[in-house]
């Protein structure tokens, strides 16, 4: 038999073919076109909504991760129309790039990358562009739920700060509620700009805009600005001390031209770095003064994102009419709509004694006051005075009172064996120019017995480092205050009662009409009138809290 040739074999193959398809028809509708991937948006939905509507834990894939604040998410996608958010069959959306690289450069905002998964959403990117996972439902699932908790954890920490919540805390609550996390992802779903949604969470308050902006500039030389790095321990005396002074002299606590021989000039530059760095300042170059001099680069990153975190806190609009004390630069300004009405320096708590950071309403100012002397101050300082000078309380204007409120003659007092067990006695100081609080005093709640007022030592505002009282805050400017309390306007006069009370100098009392409120803060980077400049960690607030916004 003759061999058929393969074109003669297809030949007649067709013809059969078109024979029988002619005589049995197919029903188009039964066709079914099967290639990679045709169901993986279905199966990618179906992927998202056993996720969100069940229990982390329940979905074994997800085990590999530690979410954040996924709770209310898992609550919004549902209402949302559909839980792809940044992915469309087997295409990453551009609005999922541009939020890998807002978390990429997070520094620059205050925030770490790591906090928002940038590396696991690096890496699954990646594995989207595989051959061998460009279709699994699994991965592009990943993808998603990685993804919109890393840009929604970004954007609530953008607005509320990532600061725990304390008294001060003037947010009611500072996560997304529902309305918010559902506008911002209608946002990204109607391709509104990722830049402009997170402009849109970021305070409005002008100081946090200054440190974004010197942010902004540190960050691209955090790893090319080179500085002295001082060996520690040492085994050379002299070059250590030769590091030590340029490196010193580079931060510019000491002027570059005093020699590194002059122990005085030297002991003085580093209790000025101690302060500005939070450190007890005893004046010597130990273990934790030169780890901070060596490592100012990651500490000053940290107190940038610190003080950008102290606005994020605040809320987003203040009242008409307020005073903030600004604690690290010794300041307080007052403002009415939005508007500066004057500054003054001001003398706040010693270390030991600190001013406390509070919200409060100022109620009202008395005239002439009287001091009732504290019990710590009492027991630290006016008793043992007593013990070595009888004469002591009558020089100071002071008298002894019992419960009673009746005078008691201090002769009648052993204070040699006086203490916290047996005195049961209480010290005021009367009105008058020798008043320790001057001849005002401004009021207002809080549960710490502190107040604004003047002082009878008004030389110290010429001091640089004035942490000096016992808690409460002296203030330069306080006539100007007192005015401004009386009737808040942007140029406020002198106000004809407190005027009078004055002149008749005696204690008076005058209520205040209009609501002014007082805000004590702790900013170390901070504009007190001249620009926004570096003030010292005097309370270590900064110093505790570095490690947490580095890592």
């Amino acid at each position: 038999m003759t061999p058929i040739s393969l074109r003669s074999l297809l030949v007649w193959l067709m013809f059969f073919s078109s024979i029988y398809f002619s005589c049995n028809p197919i029903d188009k509708s039964e066709i079914i076109a099967v290639y990679p991937g045709m169901h993986l948006e279905r199966d990618k939905e179906n992927l998202l909504r056993d996720f969100y509507s069940q229990d982390q834990k329940a979905v074994s894939q997800w085990k590999e991760y530690v979410f954040e604040d996924l709770e209310l998410l898992k609550e919004i996608m549902p209402l949302d129309e559909k839980y792809t958010l940044w992915t469309q069959d087997t295409i990453v959306l551009p609005r999922a790039d541009s939020v890998l690289e807002l978390l990429k450069n997070a520094q620059y905002y205050g925030l770490q990358p790591a906090w928002y998964h940038y590396q696991d959403l690096k890496r699954q990117r990646l594995l989207l562009d595989d051959s061998v996972y460009k279709y699994d439902p699994i991965q592009w699932s990943k993808f998603e739920v990685l993804l919109s908790n890393a840009f929604t954890g970004f954007a609530q920490d953008i607005k509320y700060g990532k600061m725990k919540s304390d008294s001060i805390d003037l947010r009611e609550n500072r996560k997304f509620d529902d309305n918010i996390l559902l506008k911002i992802l209608t946002n990204v779903r109607s391709n509104q700009s990722i830049s402009s949604i997170i402009q849109q969470q970021e305070p409005r308050h002008e100081g946090y805009h200054q440190i974004k902006k010197l942010l902004f500039a540190f960050v691209p030389q955090m790893d090319q600005k080179k500085f002295t790095t001082v060996v520690f321990p040492w085994q050379d005396s002299l070059l250590f001390l030769k590091q030590l002074h340029k490196r010193l002299s580079e931060e510019g606590f000491l002027d570059s031209s005093i020699l590194h021989t002059d122990s005085v000039k030297m002991s003085q530059s580093i209790k000025k770095a101690q302060l500005f760095y939070g450190l007890h300042k005893d004046g010597k170059a130990g273990k934790l003064m030169i780890a901070a001099l060596n490592s100012w680069k990651q500490a000053r990153y940290a107190r940038m994102a610190i003080n950008l975190d102290r606005y994020r806190v605040m809320p987003d609009s203040l009242p008409e009419s307020f005073i903030l004390v600004n604690i690290p630069s010794y300041s307080l300004e007052a403002r009415y709509r939005d508007s500066l009405v004057f500054r003054s320096k001001v003398i706040v708590g010693k270390p030991r004694t600190r001013s406390p950071l509070l919200n409060s309403v100022f109620t009202n100012i008395v005239v002439y006051p009287q001091w009732n002397v504290p019990e710590s101050i009492i027991f630290k300082e006016i008793i043992p005075k007593m013990q070595s000078d009888p004469h002591y309380l009558r020089k100071q204007n002071m008298v002894v009172l019992d419960k009673r409120d009746s005078i008691i003659d201090p002769a009648t007092i052993h204070w040699a064996k006086a203490n916290k067990k047996n005195f049961r006695y209480r010290i005021r100081q009367g009105e008058g120019l020798d008043n320790s609080l001057g001849i005002i005093k401004f009021n207002f709640s809080n549960p710490f017995s502190v107040y604004l007022h003047d002082t009878n030592a008004r030389s110290l505002f010429q001091l640089e480092e004035r942490s000096l009282s016992h808690g409460c805050i002296r203030v330069e400017n306080w006539k100007q205050m007192a005015n401004y309390l009386a009737a808040p306007s942007i140029n406020p006069v002198d106000d004809p009662v407190i005027m009078r009370l004055l002149k008749a100098e005696k204690k008076a009392n005058k209520n205040l009409g209009f609501k002014t409120y007082l805000y004590i803060r702790y900013f170390t980077l901070f504009d007190a009138g001249e620009g926004l400049k570096w003030y010292p960690d005097i309370y270590g607030e900064d110093n505790q809290l570095i490690d947490s916004y580095l890592y």
